[in-house]
C-alpha cells in the first residue's frame, strides 16, 4: 500500500497564519485534556458528533480518538492551513474551518449516520480550497510503499487527486472506522468556496503565486480559440463570431450556408465572401 504524508508546500508566505496556529493549538489542548490529564469527560460527550446537536456539529471538529488520528489531521492541517490562511486573512479562514467542519459533518450524518470525531472532515475543505488556489504548486511528500520510504515532490493536483480517489473508494467500500464522506463533504465544499472566493475577488494571489486552477482553465481555452484561428487547414477560412468573438474556421465550400458558433450556439449566416 502507497502512503503519501505531505510535508511542506511550495507557497510564499507573506503574513503569519495566526489563526490555524491558534487552531492547531485547540486541538491539541483538547486531546491534551482529555486523553492525558482526563479531565472534561461531560464537555467532550456533548462534543461527539451524534445526531444534530449543534455542540456535536461543531465540537467533533476539536476531539480526536487517538495520538495518530490528532497527528495525522494536524500535519495535515498545518502544511495546507498555513498557507490558505496566509491568503484568507485571519476572520475569513476561521469562518471559513469551521463552516467547512459543519458542512462535512452533515454531509455524514445524511450518508452513514454514525457517530464521528475529529479535524478530518474541516481539513478537507482546507485542501479543497488550496486545490483551486495553489493547483499546480509543489508539495514534499514522505512516501511509504512496504518497506521503502523517501521524500518526493508532487503537483498539487495529483496529491489531492490521489487522496480524492481513496476517499471514494473508501465511502464506496463501506467506510469501515474513517468518515470517508465527511472527507468528501469537506473537499466539495472547500472547492466550491474557493472557487467562489476567487471569482468574487475576496481572496486573490500574490504576484509571486503561481496561476489558481480558475486561471489555469481560462489560458487552456484562450490556447484552444488560438488553435482553432491559426491551425487553419488547406481549403478552410477563419472568422470571428458576431455573437461572442470566439474564433471560427470553415470550409470553403461552405460559404453561402448556415453555421453555429462552436462557443455560443448562435447559428451565423456565410455570406459568399467572409
Amino acid at each position: 500500500m502507497l502512503l503519501l504524508f505531505p510535508v511542506q508546500t511550495e507557497v510564499v508566505f507573506l503574513r503569519w497564519p495566526w489563526m490555524n496556529f491558534c487552531l492547531i493549538g485547540c486541538c491539541v489542548l483538547s486531546y491534551i485534556c482529555l486523553n492525558i490529564f482526563g479531565i472534561g469527560y461531560p464537555v467532550f460527550a456533548e462534543m461527539v458528533l451524534q445526531g444534530w446537536s449543534p455542540y456535536g456539529l461543531l465540537g467533533h471538529m476539536f476531539c480526536h480518538a487517538g495520538f495518530l488520528h490528532l497527528f495525522g489531521n494536524m500535519v495535515f492541517l498545518w502544511v495546507f492551513g498555513n498557507a490558505l490562511n496566509e491568503r484568507m486573512g485571519q476572520l475569513r479562514y476561521l469562518l471559513f474551518f469551521l463552516s467547512a467542519g459543519v458542512f462535512a459533518g452533515v454531509v455524514h450524518l445524511f450518508m452513514d449516520g454514525g457517530t464521528a470525531i475529529g479535524a478530518s472532515g474541516a481539513v478537507n475543505g482546507v485542501v479543497g480550497a488550496y486545490l483551486i488556489l495553489y493547483p499546480t504548486n509543489r508539495i514534499s511528500c514522505f512516501w511509504l510503499l512496504f518497506v521503502r520510504g523517501g521524500v518526493i515532490q508532487i503537483s498539487g493536483y495529483w496529491l489531492i487527486g490521489f487522496w480524492f480517489v481513496q476517499d471514494v473508494l473508501g465511502a464506496a467500500g463501506g467506510g469501515g472506522y474513517i468518515a470517508y464522506w465527511a472527507h468528501l463533504g469537506g473537499i466539495f465544499y472547500g472547492v466550491a468556496i474557493g472557487t467562489w472566493l476567487l471569482k468574487t475577488g475576496k481572496v486573490s494571489l500574490s504576484h509571486f503565486d503561481n496561476p489558481d486552477l480558475l486561471t489555469l482553465l481560462k489560458l487552456q481555452s484562450s490556447q484552444k480559440e488560438t488553435e482553432v484561428a491559426s491551425d487553419l487547414m488547406p481549403g478552410e477560412m477563419g472568422f470571428d463570431c458576431p455573437e461572442c468573438g470566439k474564433p471560427q474556421r470553415v470550409r470553403e465550400n461552405q460559404l453561402g450556408e448556415s453555421v453555429k458558433c462552436w462557443s455560443c450556439r448562435t447559428v451565423i449566416q456565410l455570406e459568399e465572401e467572409v
